[in-house]
């Protein structure tokens, strides 16, 4: 907690005026009897998203290269892997297995999406999950 915000589990909201509608949200959890398996402790998959609803479609490419040198940290651009996907325009993922990390870029039409997960679950599972959000944003 800081300044009465929970930063590890919050949602905000921002606008520009080429990204009207901007959504970040910070999830952090705790299962219960479940722990990592390098033994550092419980086990506490977290996500953070961002998502932006563009004024023009034509930046999302842009976008998502952006978002991918901001976020990358120590990563080399060619550990981001662009996959094929019937519903999506763009999708770039990385996985570092060593720190349980999934990261997920994708768009459709004007809209784009982050997910950077710590944690067990799939990367698949995870690009599905990305492709029912961006599409419920189209709606």
């Amino acid at each position: 907690m800081n300044n009465k915000v929970d930063w590890s589990n919050r949602y905000s909201y921002n606008w520009s005026p080429l990204a009207p509608l901007q959504y970040e949200t910070n999830e952090n959890g705790v299962v219960p009897g479940k722990r990592w398996e390098d033994g550092s402790g419980k086990y506490t998959p977290s996500m953070d998203t961002r998502i932006f609803q563009l004024r023009i479609a034509g930046l999302t490419d842009n976008l998502i290269d952006d978002l991918i040198s901001r976020e990358r940290f120590t990563y080399s651009r060619e550990d981001y892997v662009q996959m094929k996907h019937s519903d999506l325009d763009l999708l770039m993922v990385h996985e570092d297995s060593k720190f349980s990390l999934k990261e997920v870029y994708a768009s459709k039409e004007n809209i784009v999406m982050y997910v950077r997960y710590w944690g067990y679950a799939d990367i698949n599972t995870l690009i599905e999950n990305v492709n029912e959000k961006i599409a419920l944003m189209l709606d």
